[in-house]
């Protein structure tokens, strides 16, 4: 019996080491990029946040285009991948050296200037530099990690962005629980799944580009670490809002889920419900950390807070793999709301102490958003 050729043991290894590296790289760009961006446009950080996440969650569909369309056989349909790859790295080495020549972040060399206190409001009387606080932007790891109103930052996203990793991660597996409302179920269930696919990353996309610039202009950032002038424009309502609204419309899809939802046809709600919540948290993100602790540790902080929709996905992946399975019958597939109705009641109570947190960051970051 022959066996099939196995590749040598060293050919597995340096695959393992270069895709860890392209790992790495993709964190270490889009990092650079969405914080290049805000530092250069500091009145405007939330356009310049959209665009980059909307640019950076496109850029898989624009490759997969230019990959089917150049690198792919058409006779077999099978991708060139040797070509395909070392395409990537020429366009991604040669984008990359560009930006690192051309890209800089203005150095702001700034007087001392009017200042507004976390919890009082501007008048005449009002110090001309930032009095000493917990808001020590200049601060360590250790600094950050001390500030209580972190800690409910932290776990609001936990709360947040964790449901929808899991949401996108398994939207497929949610509708094919539901019955199909296509005469034909097997290929309804599919073009449904399908369906609430491209719901979801359309909503996502969209809630991104619209986010950015209702964030600078209903709440300018009033002030960016001592380190930018105020801001002329007027601040109509406090950044905690784009949190506090995720958290209720979250709640509101999954509360939809539990109670309305007995079809296929009814999931949508549920897609674009977790792309609003997943893209405006997603989009102001950087300006609300770069506010409250400053942007000289922007980055590292940004990497300190995106340690919570990864501990998120797995709590609330494990919670859906778990209420699932337990409702599988042997030698089938889960089907029905019990799949994951358990799931989503658990998700939704959440969410709302996730809104009592996000009015507690309101009122504990006055002035600061």
């Amino acid at each position: 019996m022959l066996e099939a050729p196995s590749e040598p043991p060293q050919t597995a290894y340096l695959l393992i080491f270069l895709f860890g590296l392209a790992g790495f790289a993709t964190v270490f760009s889009y990092l650079s990029c969405l914080f290049a961006a805000t530092k250069n446009f500091p009145s405007y950080p939330g356009i310049a946040s959209g665009t980059v996440n909307t640019l950076f969650g496109l850029s898989p569909l624009v490759l997969s285009f230019v990959a089917s369309g150049f690198f792919t056989d058409r006779v077999d349909k099978s991708l060139d991948v040797v070509r395909f790859l070392a395409f990537l790295a020429l366009l991604t080495g040669i984008v990359h050296i560009i930006g690192a020549l051309n890209l800089r972040v203005p150095k702001n060399h700034l007087p001392p200037m009017i200042v507004q206190s976390p919890n009082e409001e501007m008048n005449e009387t009002t110090a001309l530099l930032r009095p000493e606080s917990r808001f020590n932007a200049d601060g360590s790891s250790l600094d950050l990690l001390r500030d209580p109103y972190f800690w409910i930052f932290f776990m609001l996203l936990v709360v947040i962005l964790g449901p929808c990793e899991m949401i996108i991660s398994n939207v497929g597996t949610i509708v094919l629980s539901l019955p199909s409302a296509s005469a034909t179920v097997s290929s309804g269930s599919s073009g449904a799944a399908a369906l609430q696919v491209k719901t979801l990353s359309i909503s996502n996309t969209v809630t991104r580009l619209l986010t950015g610039p209702m964030a600078d202009f209903i709440s300018p950032i009033v002030i960016v670490a001592s380190e930018l002038p105020l801001s002329p424009r007027k601040h109509y309502m406090s950044r905690a809002v784009f949190l506090l609204g995720p958290a209720l419309v979250l709640a509101f899809s999954f509360l939809w889920m539990d109670v309305v939802v007995r079809s296929q046809a009814d999931v949508w709600i549920l897609s674009i419900g977790t792309g609003i919540a997943y893209g405006a948290t997603f989009t102001v993100l950087p300006s609300i950390i770069s506010s409250v602790w400053g942007t000289r540790h922007a980055g590292r902080n940004f990497g300190i807070v995106v340690y919570a929709p990864l501990m998120g996905t797995i709590i609330f992946s494990y919670l859906y793999a778990f209420v699932s399975e337990s409702h599988t019958p042997p030698d089938s597939f889960c089907q029905g709301t019990s799949c994951w109705q358990t799931t989503f009641w658990i998700c939704a109570g959440l969410e709302v102490v996730g809104v009592f947190g996000s009015l507690i960051l309101w009122r504990g970051w006055k002035g600061l958003l």
